[in-house]
């Protein structure tokens, strides 16, 4: 055992050097804005997908075919990323395609998360990005599921009792990107 502590009489040294000229970092995307919303159905709450509040969500009806949103941006920009914060989030995957101005840019599954799944999508311009549902969401069957070893049911999204409409579609967020 040490008898003195060896930062013993060290004097500390708190000054900070000039702020830097240049920013210290380097944008890698830009959000593009959104300015309207459609969809197959309750277009009325598509709004909500992208008003930055994570505690509303747009939903269809429950049935495939109204399971889609389409995004109308401001200016025709070139779209490389669609970013989601989709409903029950940490227990279900859903199967998405996404296009750009009716080009397909993305077709796969999105993956459970702690909130955001990011779609790279292949490089295309256009002014709409439609988010569109291809088959039924899978849900892992598993009551611990995002439960905290305290017993405590950890958020996943806006509740609602949809586990039985394997034609739900329900977006929390949606941000669309363009690489800088």
């Amino acid at each position: 055992m040490a008898l003195t502590a060896p930062a013993t009489g060290l004097k500390p040294e708190l000054k900070r050097g000039p702020t830097p000229q240049t920013p210290s970092f380097k944008p890698s995307r830009k959000a593009l804005e959104i300015v309207s919303a459609t969809a197959g159905a309750n277009a009325d709450k598509a709004i909500a997908s992208y008003d930055d509040n994570e505690l509303s969500d747009w939903v269809n009806d429950g049935k495939q075919s109204t399971a889609w949103i389409k995004y109308t941006l401001k200016e025709a920009e070139t779209v490389n990323e669609v970013t989601l914060k989709l409903n029950n989030f940490r227990s279900r995957v859903y199967p998405i395609r996404i296009l750009v101005d009716d080009k397909e840019v993305f077709n796969g599954n999105t993956e459970k998360s702690l909130g955001y799944f990011t779609a790279i999508c292949k490089a295309a311009k256009g002014k709409t990005v439609t988010i569109l549902l291809t088959g039924a969401a899978t849900t892992k069957d598993n009551a611990s599921i995002g439960t905290e070893v305290a017993g405590q049911k950890l958020d996943d999204g806006v509740a609602r009792d949809d586990a039985k409409a394997k034609g739900s579609l329900s977006i929390i967020e949606a941000e669309i990107y363009k690489t800088l």
